[in-house]
C-alpha cells in the first residue's frame, strides 16, 4: 500500500498485534456501540444507525444487545447460544460449537464489523497490507481521545458465502489502551437470485469501554417474551426493503414459520410508511386428528381482527 506521507508513531502491524493480544487477554469486558449501516444505489440510499451493549466473560460467555425495533439479542452462556429478533418476535437456542464461533468475533476472513461485532482478537490474523493513516482525536462523554488510524487490508481466503469484495478496513485505535474505538469498512455481495451486487457500509463507534470487572452472572442468562415464536427447524425467513418498479413505493417484510407448541405458526410483519401491520395464521390439529382449525389474526394500530375457519382432515 503507498505511504500517505504521515509519520506514524509505531508501525501499523506492530499496533494490530498488540491489539489482537489485549483483546485475548480480556479476563471480561463490556462496551456500548453506536452501529450504522448505509447501502443501496443512487436512486434509493437507505441508512439505519443501532445502538447497543455488548458483554464478554471469558472463555465463552457474551451477551449483546441491539436496541430498536430491528434490534435482537444473543446471548450465550457456554453452554446455549440464544437468538431473540425483536422484529421478528422469532427466538432460537442451540449447543454452542465452540470458542471461536462465539458471537461478536471479527473473522478476518469476513473483514467487516456488524452491529454486534466487538471482540478482536483476530484482528492481526491475514494481514495483507496495513497502514498507519493519521492520528485523530475522538470524543467520549468529554473525554479527548487521540487514536491511531490505520487502514488493513485483509486476504480473502475464499468467497465468504455471497461476499465478493471487501474494502481496507479503516480502525481507530486507541494506543493507550489498545482498545477500538471506531471501524469503517464496504463490503459487496452478490444476490444470485436476482443476479445483482450490493454493496453495504459499516461503521461501528465504541464507548464506555469497561476491562476487567466483575459482570453479574445473571447477564447471561435470557429468557424469551410470552409472544415469541420458538424457530427450532430454521424456519425464520428475512426480508428487508421490497421496492415496486419505480421505486418510489416499498414495504419493509420479514416473516417466519415454525411450530409452537401444538401449533404450527406463520407469521408476516411488514411497515408501510411507517405502519407497523402483523399477519399471524395458526394451524392446529383437533383431537381426533380429523379437523385442522386455523385462526388467522391481523394486528394493527387499531387493534386485532381475527378469523376462526375448520376444515375437515382427510382421511
Amino acid at each position: 500500500m503507498a505511504g500517505s506521507g504521515y509519520n506514524s508513531p509505531m508501525d501499523a502491524k506492530t499496533l494490530l498485534h498488540q491489539t489482537g493480544e489485549t483483546y485475548a487477554n480480556l479476563k471480561s469486558f463490556t462496551v456500548e456501540t453506536t452501529s450504522i449501516t448505509e447501502d443501496g444505489d443512487d436512486e434509493a440510499r437507505n441508512r439505519r444507525e443501532q445502538l447497543g451493549e455488548a458483554f464478554f466473560v471469558f472463555p465463552d460467555k457474551v451477551r449483546i444487545e441491539c436496541m430498536g425495533r430491528h434490534g435482537h439479542a444473543q446471548v450465550t452462556n457456554g453452554i446455549d447460544l440464544r437468538h431473540y429478533s425483536h422484529f421478528q418476535k422469532s427466538y432460537t437456542k442451540h449447543a454452542v460449537t465452540g470458542v471461536e464461533m462465539i458471537p461478536g468475533s471479527f473473522w478476518p476472513d469476513f473483514p467487516f464489523a456488524g452491529d454486534g461485532t466487538f471482540l478482536f482478537s483476530r484482528i492481526a490474523e491475514s494481514v495483507a497490507d496495513a497502514e498507519s493513516l493519521r492520528e485523530e482525536v475522538i470524543e467520549d462523554e468529554g473525554e479527548a481521545v487521540t487514536c491511531q488510524v490505520l487502514s488493513v487490508k485483509y486476504e480473502l481466503k475464499r468467497e465468504s458465502g455471497m461476499l465478493m469484495s471487501a474494502s481496507p478496513v479503516i480502525f481507530w485505535v486507541d494506543p493507550q489502551t489498545h482498545l477500538l474505538r471506531k471501524v469503517k469498512g464496504d463490503a459487496t455481495f452478490r444476490v444470485p437470485a436476482r443476479d445483482e451486487t450490493h454493496t453495504s457500509r459499516h461503521t461501528v463507534s465504541y464507548r464506555h469501554a469497561v476491562m476487567n470487572q466483575a459482570i453479574p452472572p445473571e447477564t447471561f442468562e435470557f429468557s424469551p417474551p410470552i409472544d415469541a415464536i420458538t424457530a427450532r427447524g430454521g424456519g425464520i425467513i428475512q426480508g428487508h426493503a421490497r421496492f415496486a418498479g419505480d421505486k418510489t413505493k416499498w414495504i419493509e417484510s420479514s416473516s417466519s414459520s415454525d411450530w409452537a407448541g401444538d401449533a404450527y405458526v406463520e407469521r408476516s410483519n411488514l411497515r408501510i410508511r411507517g405502519v407497523g401491520i402483523t399477519f399471524e395464521r395458526r394451524i392446529v390439529f383437533s383431537e381426533d386428528q380429523m379437523e385442522i382449525r386455523i385462526t388467522e389474526r391481523i394486528s394493527g394500530p387499531d387493534g386485532n381482527v381475527e378469523h376462526d375457519f375448520v376444515i375437515a382432515a382427510g382421511t
